[in-house]
């Protein structure tokens, strides 16, 4: 067995199960606790998916080759030290008690989900060859760090950032800005987005930002239907009736 998912399930599977050689481990909702974290450091696990628990420390993950992490829900959580020296690609951190992030730095992570954390400060992403960034409900205010960033999916919904400069010549594809007031919308204009999160009742220049996405296809969740008035407009052809000749005078 190398995937196993035990949502829901009593932690006592888990016990039973803890010298399986499992590579995937699903134990979601299901209350899990720090001391039960420490009946999987023999699985050689890469992923490992524990929402919605009650873990306080990630010290038992320390050593583990995990390249996938998903604590997000485990409201305790804030020490992310144990996570250092792991080979993490992808992580998720949302809602959880996490505000410092400098032990991410250097990590090969592509994809990272800091959602409702107090992480303010993203200096230590720096470099980093992010494709994928959830950074909504958070204190951000500066996104320089992520200047040169291979980001394809940024989400900044209800974040302070006000100026979008540092994203100038990305080639986001997905872009979720519902609650963003920057200074300016032109560094994001004419990017390559298909699907769009921004507020239904927008500004005259957060509405010349969303018609200048010649590829959108998804607006707040729904298809994108472009205005009439902002549609090439043809005029029908006329009927190609041969001409009458004319009457002799």
């Amino acid at each position: 067995v190398k995937e196993l998912d035990l949502g829901g399930s009593t932690i006592g599977a888990l016990a039973q199960m803890q010298r399986m050689p499992v590579e995937s481990l699903l134990i979601d909702d299901a209350g899990v606790k720090d001391r039960d974290l420490s009946l999987i450091k023999d699985m050689p696990l890469k992923r490992l998916s524990v929402k919605n628990g009650l873990v306080t420390s990630l010290a038992p993950l320390q050593g583990l080759a995990l390249e996938y992490l998903d604590v997000s829900g485990n409201k305790s959580v804030r020490d992310l030290a144990p996570l250092a020296r792991l080979p993490l690609v992808e992580l998720h951190l949302a809602g959880t008690a996490v505000a410092d992030i400098s032990s991410l730095k250097k990590m090969p992570l592509k994809v990272l989900n800091l959602a409702s954390t107090g992480v303010r400060d993203l200096s230590p992403l720096q470099g980093m060859s992010l494709t994928t960034l959830v950074l909504s409900h958070t204190p951000v205010q500066s996104l320089l760090p992520l200047r040169g960033m291979p980001l394809e999916d940024l989400r900044l919904t209800a974040t302070s950032a006000a100026d979008l400069a540092p994203l100038s010549g990305m080639s986001l594809k997905r872009f979720s800005c519902a609650g963003l007031h920057p200074a300016s919308w032109e560094p994001v204009s004419g990017m390559p987005i298909t699907d769009l999160y921004i507020d239904t009742d927008r500004s005259e220049a957060a509405e010349e930002f969303v018609n200048s996405l010649g590829q959108l296809e998804r607006l707040n969740g729904k298809p994108w239907v472009r205005d009439a008035e902002q549609k090439p407009t043809v005029k029908p052809l006329k009927p190609d009736f041969p001409r009458k000749p004319d009457k002799p005078r």
